[in-house]
């Protein structure tokens, strides 16, 4: 009969995801349109994504 062994509880192994905080969320904003800004080469996007960055940075 196959025991499982103990420490094999799922519980220990889970992920554990940092809290979703509005600084992070502006972190993945500031990238966002970082990228659209090289992709699209806008100077309306690049000053959106310099403020973004600096609030997020404070």
């Amino acid at each position: 009969m196959y025991q499982p062994a103990p420490y094999a509880d799922p519980e220990l192994y889970r992920p554990t995801y940092p809290p979703l905080t509005g600084r992070s969320l502006l972190g993945v904003l500031t990238v966002y349109l970082g990228l659209l800004t090289l992709l699209s080469q806008s100077p309306v996007l690049a000053l959106a994504a310099l403020i973004c960055f600096f609030v997020a940075s404070r």
